[in-house]
Parts: structure tokens; C-alpha cells; sequence
């Protein structure tokens, strides 16, 4: 039986008399996951005892975060949430959130402006992260998108929510 996560990769030879050293590479490997490879010697007479190494594969990016919901929304504030990003591919060391929102610029009547990005960083937690975007203009609309850092570097921005700072909404 297979455990998860083993790989079960089985070479055999027959190698030159004369080669001392020994270099396989084995792909397909999940980023950030700790491996154990044992290489096992065979003769004529049998298995030999086997000898062991344990490597960590790299970290990568991380993966989109796919789960963003809003949680509470004031006139001047909206409060979102989600899990990290599966699978893990290392440590989130910080959340980048994204806003855009078009500029307030009165215009006989009418309000129009520019469009405006914005960004504020949102620190890790275990369970869900929750970010507030504070200061917003008053019952204005929001799109917002999150992305994940490892090492690395960052992941890719998440689908945007679109989002109204009105309470009850």
C-alpha cells in the first residue's frame, strides 16, 4: 500500500561496474512538501539495506484565493474574509487587497471621475483572514480582489467582489 503523498518510483539496471556515482531525477513533485527518498541496492543474493534522504521541495507562488465574501460593510468600510489559498504551496508571509473605485468629481449632477486602485496589505492568521478597508467614500461602489505572497512572490489576484459600502448590504 501506497501512503499519500509517496511517489513509489522504482528504477532498475543493470548499471556499469565501473560507475561509482548514481543521478536520478524524479518529477512531478508537489512545491513545499517534505520527501523521503530511499534507494535500495539489489544483487544476486537479495535487497540490501536501504539508505535514506529527506529534501523539501520548493515553495512557489501561492495559488488564487477563491473564497472571498464580505463580511460587514459600514458607510465608510467594508470587512472581507478568506481561507488561504489550497493547495499550500509555503508559508503566506502577507495578503495584498485591491480596491477600484471611480473618483467622485460633481458634474452637473451627475458624479464622475477618474477610475482609482488602491492597496493596503492584510496580515496572515491561522483560519480565516479578515481585512477592513477603512475610510472609503460613503455608499460607494468597490471592486475588490486579494492575493497571496509566499517567499517567493505573489499569486494571482482573486476574482473580484463587487461590494457597495452600505450597512445591511
Amino acid at each position: 500500500m501506497q501512503l499519500p503523498g509517496s511517489c513509489g518510483v522504482t528504477r532498475t539496471g543493470p548499471f556499469p561496474d565501473d560507475q561509482e556515482h548514481f543521478t536520478e531525477t524524479i518529477s512531478g513533485l508537489l512545491a513545499y512538501i517534505r520527501y523521503t527518498f530511499t534507494v535500495y541496492a539489489y544483487s544476486s543474493v537479495g535487497r540490501g539495506d536501504g539508505s535514506s534522504t529527506t529534501s523539501n521541495t520548493q515553495q512557489l507562488e501561492p495559488h488564487q484565493i477563491e473564497n472571498v465574501i464580505k463580511n460587514s460593510t459600514t458607510s465608510t468600510s467594508i470587512t472581507i474574509s478568506f481561507n488561504e489559498p489550497e493547495p499550500s504551496t509555503g508559508p503566506i508571509v502577507r495578503y495584498a487587497v485591491r480596491y477600484v473605485y471611480q473618483e467622485r468629481i460633481c458634474n452637473g449632477g451627475l458624479s464622475t471621475g477618474d477610475v482609482t486602485t488602491q492597496y493596503t496589505n492584510c496580515t496572515p492568521s491561522s483560519g480565516r483572514t479578515v481585512c477592513s478597508l477603512d475610510t472609503l467614500y460613503p455608499y460607494w461602489n468597490y471592486s475588490i480582489s486579494v492575493r497571496g505572497y509566499t517567499i517567493i512572490g505573489p499569486g494571482n489576484w482573486s476574482v473580484p467582489v463587487q461590494q457597495q459600502d452600505r450597512p445591511g448590504q
